[in-house]
């Protein structure tokens, strides 16, 4: 199913749900003393939205495409979040790499794969790798869940070419599709059934709201589980982060997707 559906028709489904009506102030959070609230519903709601697309791409819903960064100076260790769109959407957060995804183009020169190693590996064939003098990078090692490292440091000008898995960015909530990469289908249960489960779990003094917010919580972890089970083999080998899922969802505890 096309990616369709709208902010305006995603919050009505979601309150529906909530039985409430399109100008419901469920989710806002006031300020105490009478004035306008300092987080609306509407935006409470598209922020529920986000945190629920960013788990479901960082899970279960891989999204692909390259991302590039320009060096000039002497580089060791880049963050993928620094990383500039090149086959993704304006705002899209590359979050991991393809373990043959990353290249290396020198401005005068051609552009070449960089071999995938782990940092241990790099250590127990260098020690001193952290010291040794810039040059051409010929390989590549992740470090942590936000960052890589190359090896040799990058001595030269040139610029990294990344392929690997992206968040969608954020949700439009004025005219146009709302997340272009997600199809309706998706969006509709299972990303709506998680907004109304969060807006539940900020309702607690109301007995109905609060019982049905694990339905709905369950809801978005069965969608997450059956997207996971789509997921080609090649691609869950590649990325130890797709993961049978289950219980509470990644961020709800915190407020954060991850």
């Amino acid at each position: 199913m096309p990616a369709t559906l709208t902010f305006t028709v995603f919050s009505e489904r979601v309150l529906r749900r909530l039985n409430e009506a399109n100008a419901s102030t469920l989710g806002d959070l006031t300020t105490g003393s009478g004035g306008s609230p300092t987080l609306a519903t509407t935006v409470a709601i598209q922020n529920y939205a986000d945190e629920a697309v960013s788990i479901l791409c960082r899970t279960c819903y891989p999204l692909r495409g390259s991302f590039t960064d320009a060096l000039s100076v002497v580089q060791r260790v880049t963050q993928y979040q620094d990383m500039t769109p090149l086959s993704a959407p304006t705002g899209a957060i590359l979050w991991t790499a393809l373990k043959d995804g990353v290249t290396w183009t020198p401005n005068a020169g051609t552009a070449a794969r960089l071999i995938y190693c782990t940092e241990s590996a790099l250590s127990l064939s260098n020690r001193n790798y952290l010291v040794a003098a810039p040059g051409t990078p010929l390989s590549w090692y992740p470090l942590g869940a936000d960052q890589f490292g190359v090896d040799p440091a990058i001595g030269n000008s040139g610029t990294l070419t990344v392929h690997g898995l992206y968040v969608a960015p954020p949700g439009v909530t004025s005219s146009g599709t709302m997340y272009p990469n997600i199809p309706d289908d998706i969006l509709s249960p299972y990303v709506e059934a998680y907004v109304a489960g969060m807006l539940a779990l900020k309702n607690l003094d109301d007995a109905i709201l609060s019982t049905r917010a694990p339905v709905w919580i369950g809801t978005y972890d069965d969608g997450r589980s059956m997207l996971l089970e789509r997921v080609d083999p090649m691609t869950r080998a590649y990325f130890p982060a797709f993961e049978p899922v289950g219980g509470t969802p990644q961020g709800a505890a915190t407020g954060q997707g991850q």
